[in-house]
């Protein structure tokens, strides 16, 4: 039996004032998982952020701080960091 990956998920912007957390970790292997995993977590995203397993538009997450991905077949591995941001972020 395959261990599920620990992924290491920050939130910057909007998906981090509305879940009201910075960062968690959440068991997945691949990107659209996660998301839907997060957004069972946190419910709050729904709709505004998340939307069943993918990221709404105007919302992005970037992979190790190298690819920005929103395709939800992307395979994750241990000790990978996603990053959810708000794509008006920092500008």
């Amino acid at each position: 039996m395959t261990e599920v990956p620990q992924i290491h998920v920050e939130l910057l912007g909007i998906p981090r004032k509305r879940s009201g957390c910075d960062s968690v970790h959440i068991p997945a292997a691949k990107l659209g998982e996660l998301l839907r995993l997060l957004g069972e977590r946190f419910p709050q995203l729904e709709g505004e952020c998340l939307q069943t397993g993918t990221l709404m538009r105007g919302y992005l997450s970037c992979l190790n701080g190298q690819e920005f991905t929103n395709d939800p077949a992307r395979l994750l591995k241990a000790g990978d960091t996603v990053i959810i941001l708000s794509s008006d972020v920092g500008g």
